[in-house]
Parts: structure tokens; sequence; C-alpha cells
């Protein structure tokens, strides 16, 4: 940890950068001067347009990692089993 204070890993499949998101942001800034080590984990197909330029813009640290999509009522069995693949996949990545 190299004398830092611990770690941080923020779970971070946002599209948009709208104000909770550059709170959220900000908070780990604040945590990060403070001592923590801090890495976040964005959407592989959507972060790149938002996000991890935000990130890289700040000097954080960020990598990308599967996120599934919502079990909504009314999914059929393959989009049942497509968004349960996607949540095996995302804690492999993890």
């Amino acid at each position: 940890m190299n004398g830092s204070k611990g770690r941080i890993l923020v779970l971070f499949g946002s599209i948009p950068l709208y104000g909770h998101e550059r709170a959220n942001i900000d908070d780990m800034e604040v945590l990060r001067e403070r001592g923590w080590d801090v890495l976040f984990v964005t959407h592989p197909n959507w972060g790149h347009q938002k996000i991890q330029p935000e990130l890289e813009r700040r000097g954080f640290a960020w990598t990308t990692a599967t996120f599934a999509e919502r079990f909504d009522r009314g999914i059929n069995l393959r989009g049942y089993l497509r968004r349960f693949r996607d949540v095996v996949h995302g804690s492999w990545d993890l």
C-alpha cells in the first residue's frame, strides 16, 4: 500500500458526467489527498465518452470491467441468462 491509509475501489459504471457523478469524483479526490489510494472501475463500452477523460484530467487511476444490465420485469429467458452471464464476467473482472 506504499504507506497509504488503504485502498478504495470505486465501481463507476455511469455513462453521463452530471452533478452526482462529479460529486463522487470530488469525494474521491478529497480522500486521495488524505492518503488513500483510489482506483475507479468504469464501463468498458461507455466510460471513454465522459468518465475516463475526467478521471485522467484529475490524475486518477482507472480500469474497466463488465457491468450487467438491470434485471427488469418482463425480460425473457435469453435476457435473464445474458444478464446473469454479465454479472459473472463482471465479478471475474474485479
